[in-house]
């Protein structure tokens, strides 16, 4: 069913606006629910659609099904203690051990001079 609000107030949006963005839910949604608390009505969240209707009507994808079971079979719990330890590891990093010292040879300054050169013939 569809409905459509005109004249809402100000301090009405506002107020809607803020208790969906501090719920993360849409305004319509946190509409939903107010509507439901005030009218006594209970909404399930965990509430499936039934499906059964439209069940086997769209065609089947081979990549999306292997995506979902590649994710599936991820350890989360330990890439984030992977991800953790990256971090750790990332911010102690420093360049000290290369500091002061001379990466820049004399070849290879040669060979930036020479990419630099501008080649007059070029340029007629």
């Amino acid at each position: 069913m569809t409905y459509t609000l005109n004249n809402v107030p100000d301090e009405i949006d506002r107020a809607l606006r803020a208790r969906a963005a501090s719920e993360h839910k849409s305004p319509e949604q946190a509409i939903l629910d107010a509507l439901a608390r005030d009218l006594g009505v209970s909404t399930s969240p965990e509430k499936k659609r039934d499906l059964s209707a439209i069940a086997g009507t769209w065609e089947e994808d081979p990549e999306f099904d292997a995506a979902l079971e590649d994710q599936r079979r991820i350890d989360w719990e330990l890439w984030q203690e992977t991800e953790a330890a990256s971090d750790e590891q990332d911010r102690r990093r420093d360049l000290s051990g290369i500091a002061g010292l001379r990466l820049i040879t004399e070849e290879m300054k040669a060979a930036f001079e020479e990419q630099r050169r501008i080649d007059p013939e070029l340029w007629k």
